[in-house]
């Protein structure tokens, strides 16, 4: 994408983020919220890194799943 684009994406698609700059760009909305606000009450209150197992956790609580490994 560049700057100004938009993008929407159904459920159940899968889909990855990643930032390549130091400070984030990017305006993110979900409609309908779900579960987001509890998933993001919960994961910003993390102090250090969590383990893949606490991750993986913290997403199934939110019925989200995480797949595959960290984009490099």
């Amino acid at each position: 994408m560049k700057s100004g684009d938009t993008i929407f994406l159904p459920r159940n698609v899968r889909h990855a983020f990643l930032q390549l700059s130091e400070k984030g760009n990017m305006i993110v909305s979900y409609l309908p919220a779900g579960k987001m606000e509890a998933f993001f009450k919960v994961t910003d209150k993390w102090t250090s890194p969590p383990t893949k197992e606490e991750i993986a956790q913290v997403f199934a609580n939110h019925d989200m799943k995480v797949i595959g490994g960290p984009i490099k």
